[in-house]
């Protein structure tokens, strides 16, 4: 028998009292116990409404934080800014915000990265995405690249970067780094040429 979907209303108390009880706690000093209490549920509603568990709550979490990050990161975005120019500044600042996050850095490094990856988690920041590209058409007609025309793929290379880059910074540890990183390798990636 295939069980409904739990209610939205519900996922998104245990959600919200989860990021809560983490920032507390943090998560690794969490149980769900304590994030079912906190959310006013019993324990077996957690188990139910996350059946992937605790990575998967993790991941919803890490998520749910990650879009408001990315959220304070848009004050980044200038009108007068090329496509190019509006990647490197609102991902450079995103990077430097999620860093200086204990909640996103902590689940990052948490077996829920993966969990937190899968494409149909990243539809917030998908969406993200499309507005921070329509943002940038008005850019296109200052400089010669445009967005490729994927959002979806586009979305998963920014995430699986920003994890990355938070999670072992390596020789991209300043913000000067992160421009430069982000300017060489992922502007290329994510963008191509315009026809004249």
């Amino acid at each position: 028998m295939v069980r409904p979907e739990h209610p939205a209303p519900t996922r998104l108390r245990i959600i919200d009292a989860a990021k809560r009880v983490f920032e507390a706690n943090g998560i690794r000093g969490t149980s769900l116990e304590q994030v079912a209490e906190a959310a006013g549920v019993h324990r077996v509603t957690v188990h139910r409404a996350f059946p992937g568990g605790r990575d998967e709550l993790v991941a919803e979490v890490l998520v749910a934080r990650a879009v408001e990050v990315a959220i304070m990161a848009l004050p980044a975005v200038d009108d007068h800014l090329t496509t190019a120019e509006l990647v490197v500044e609102v991902f450079t600042s995103f990077i430097l915000l999620a860093r200086a996050d204990p909640l996103i850095h902590e689940g990052i490094c948490s077996g829920a990265a993966a969990v937190a990856l899968e494409p149909h988690r990243l539809t917030q920041l998908y969406e993200m995405t499309l507005a921070w590209e329509e943002r940038a058409t008005p850019a296109a007609t200052r400089d010669d690249v445009r967005f490729v025309t994927d959002a979806r793929r586009v979305t998963d290379l920014l995430a699986r970067t920003v994890f990355t880059l938070v999670r072992e910074p390596g020789i991209v540890a300043t913000e000067d780094d992160i421009r430069a990183y982000l300017r060489d390798f992922i502007v290329p990636a994510i963008t191509r040429p315009t026809a004249r």
